[in-house]
């Protein structure tokens, strides 16, 4: 089974008129073609079809094309923006798109124009704001949309310890210091023996450039001494090490500490002295939370902690959740927490039991469940107490919609607040009453609806319906891609 992304296609604002135009790309005949909403070809030919999904539907109307292990651009109506030159080329996002040749990454904007050559380690998405983050070696750099250099590449940001640099609530993680303190004095600390790579202070930039938060008088990469094992830990934001007393690092003991340092929700958790610190997006300290542990969840501004607990030892870990404004709403005393979904955090009970709680921790509903799985779409999946490997479906009010053994299987995924069912070998779409939408009667296959399109399956041939269940293009095609909307000038 083959699922898609739908992705709301845009060409640049013009203060002129504009043609939205819906198309979707579909096989026929053994070749990618592309429709109408009527079903009437645009453009034919687009590429050879090959079994494998590898050619797509780009965010700004834009399709992949793969010859001989490269990959070229076109756009809808089968005119081509770039050649097959590319090893990877991500989706176009805010109308740019990341290429890669010989393992060096650049950017292309929707013409196929440079404005980043191909020859930085990583780059970032284009973000809302039109910057974009660039990486050489162990330097990263910020331009914007037109190429223009807003951040020479002067701060540190390490691939080992931040894979992938981003921008997040409109701030930029960096590297500022490679010095920190120790009982004995001023001294570089190293976090891998092998690599020589020294451990860093982390400050944020803004996307002109400028330092807003410098957490090297806030926060500090602390040893404390365990007598216990004659080592000491080194609590660096982004992970913690062992060091023993000669200095030596152990590579089997780095631990990934959670989102320390990473802003979510406008809040981020710093280190001060063997304490968490949570700061805004000014650097002003809001409030400590003295029980951190290891590796803390940023939920949505709320932070999911843990009591530490033996590392060797996970079930023995407790866990809490603080909110944004520093109130511990549930204390830390339970065996697992998830992150924040649709408003409702999934609590497993000492007992194994879990229960919904909102972001006040009050308990949402009576029943404790075997199982339960997060919300998504109003639509959670649970376990039946007391009814073992029986499973329903509850929402958002906790009432049980279903259980398995009527025979109904849900999709997890939902459409629209649509659930997509399957009945007796059939698929069609449910509301959050468990009442039948579309009944499952013709339908081998359905998938959820985009730009009021979804995409069926009958005999093994793919079309489209509305959302009266009614066929909009019958079902022809070897294989499709859900409907996308272009505006053009």
């Amino acid at each position: 089974m083959k699922t898609f992304a739908c992705f709301l296609l845009l060409l640049p604002f013009t203060a002129f008129s504009q043609t939205e135009i819906k198309c979707a790309a579909v096989v026929e005949n053994g070749y990618w073609k592309t429709i109408d909403t009527n079903g009437y070809t645009i453009a034919d030919s687009l590429d050879k079809y090959n079994d494998v999904p590898r050619f797509y539907f780009m965010s700004q109307g834009m399709f992949f094309v793969h010859r001989d292990n490269k990959i070229g651009i076109k756009t809808y109506k089968n005119q081509w923006i770039t050649p097959c030159i590319f090893t990877q080329v991500r989706e176009f996002t805010n109308g740019f798109a990341a290429v890669c040749s010989n393992d060096k990454w650049g950017m292309l904007n929707r013409y196929g124009k440079y404005i980043a050559d191909t020859i930085y380690d990583y780059l970032s998405n284009a973000t809302e704001d039109g910057v974009i983050v660039l990486r050489k070696q162990d330097t990263i750099a910020v331009i914007d949309t037109a190429g223009h250099l807003i951040l020479p590449f002067f701060y540190l940001a390490a691939k080992d310890l931040f894979p992938e640099p981003e921008f997040a609530d409109g701030l930029l993680r960096v590297a500022i210091n490679r010095h920190i303190k120790t009982v004995s004095g001023e001294r570089t600390l190293y976090r891998n023996s092998d690599q020589g790579r020294p451990a860093y202070k982390i400050g944020f930039v803004d996307k002109h450039g400028k330092l807003v938060i410098d957490t090297t008088n806030l926060a500090d990469f602390a040893l404390r001494d365990r007598d216990d094992q004659n080592t000491a830990i080194m609590n660096c934001g982004t992970g913690m090490l062992t060091m023993s007393q000669s200095g030596a690092m152990s590579r089997h003991q780095w631990y990934v500490n959670g989102d320390f340092y990473r802003f979510e929700g406008g809040r981020c958790l710093v280190v001060k002295n063997y304490t968490s610190i949570v700061i805004n997006t000014r650097g002003d300290s809001l409030f400590n939370i003295p029980t951190c542990g290891y590796s803390p969840a940023n939920t949505g501004g709320y932070f999911v902690v843990n009591d530490h607990g033996p590392l060797d030892r996970f079930d023995e870990i407790k866990y809490g959740v603080y909110s944004p404004g520093g109130e511990m709403i549930l204390p830390v005393e339970y065996k697992a927490i998830s992150k924040l979904k649709e408003g409702k955090f999934v609590v497993t009970m000492t007992s194994g039991a879990s229960k919904y709680a909102d972001t006040t921790g009050r308990f949402l509903f009576r029943d404790s469940f075997d199982l339960a799985d997060e919300f998504a779409g109003g639509i959670a999946r649970v376990m039946v107490s007391g009814q073992a490997n029986t499973y329903g479906h509850i929402n958002r009010k906790g009432e049980l919609l279903s259980y398995d053994k009527t025979g109904i299987w849900l999709r997890s995924n939902v459409s629209n607040d649509w659930l997509i069912a399957k009945y007796r070998g059939k698929w069609g779409y449910m509301n959050e009453k468990f009442e039948w939408i579309i009944n499952p009667e013709l339908f081998d296959e359905a998938l959820g609806f985009c730009n009021d399109r979804a995409m069926v399956k009958i005999a093994g041939k793919w079309g489209y319906i509305n959302r009266q269940g009614k066929p909009v293009i019958q079902c022809l095609y070897d294989f499709e891609m859900p409907f996308q909307t272009i505006k053009i000038l």
